[in-house]
């Protein structure tokens, strides 16, 4: 028996790796897209708090129709801006979702080729240890009988 550990699925284990490695990659790339996609979300509802502060400022005085129109445009445009980059947060959380999902996946695929790996360890340790104890059973019994 040779004595060194050689695992027969090794290079699976570390292409399982990889794909774990590049999954969390992936999880962390849609995540920071995620968040970059809310705060351009929170800069929108922003905007929209000081156009309406605005209008308010306006209406406090007498102003015409055609200011009237401007602002109402205003309001209806950053309310469709709003609207599609809630669109845009809810695609980014489900890019999440699957990037999550397909790494959870690779984890479990990794963790049984390294559970593998520890049960094969472990039967090389112990075939090892037997080989021991049977050359010494030998060596004792050689011993035994030169006496």
């Amino acid at each position: 028996m040779k004595n060194k550990f050689s695992f027969r699925f090794e290079s699976i284990l570390n292409l399982k790796e990889k794909q774990e490695d590049n999954k969390k990659i992936l999880l962390g790339t849609a995540t920071k897209k995620l968040k970059k996609e809310e705060e351009n979300l929170m800069s929108l509802k922003s905007k929209k708090n000081s156009i309406a502060t605005e209008w308010k400022e306006k209406t406090k005085e007498a102003i015409s129709i055609k200011e009237v129109q401007i602002q109402a445009s205003k309001m209806n445009y950053i309310d469709d801006v709003i609207k599609q980059q809630n669109k845009i947060i809810i695609s980014c959380e489900e890019d999440v979702t699957n990037h999550r999902v397909q790494l959870i996946e690779a984890t479990k695929q990794s963790k049984i080729f390294n559970r593998l790996k520890e049960k094969d360890t472990d039967v090389y340790k112990y075939q090892l240890m037997k080989n021991e104890e049977s050359l010494l059973d030998q060596l004792v019994s050689y011993r035994s009988a030169t006496k």
